[in-house]
């Protein structure tokens, strides 16, 4: 059972960042694509639960739990700061 939800997880995370993806390609101005690029730390989260959920408390889960929240952490702060690069590129062409 903890198999069938790990890999429930595992599938979910990479199907959100598949999604992401093709947001990403679909998309023609980069505002626009920035705001598919930005909920990176959804599918880390989910990859992450899935690891520890399938492996336990190990030093691999611990590395992968400390490398979604990094991610989660610094997505929101990335695309703030790339936002406004392209704005004020925008802005003086």
């Amino acid at each position: 059972m903890r198999d069938a939800v790990a890999a429930a997880l595992m599938l979910a995370g990479v199907g959100v960042q598949a999604l992401c993806c093709i947001g990403v390609a679909r998309m023609r101005t980069p505002l626009a694509r920035l705001h598919f690029a930005s909920p990176a730390g959804v599918p880390a989260l989910l990859v992450a639960a899935a690891l520890l959920l399938r492996e336990g408390l190990t030093q691999v889960s611990g590395r992968g739990i400390m490398l979604a929240a990094l991610i989660a952490v610094s997505s929101p702060v990335l695309a703030h700061a790339t936002g406004r690069a392209v704005h004020r590129r925008s802005r003086r062409e």
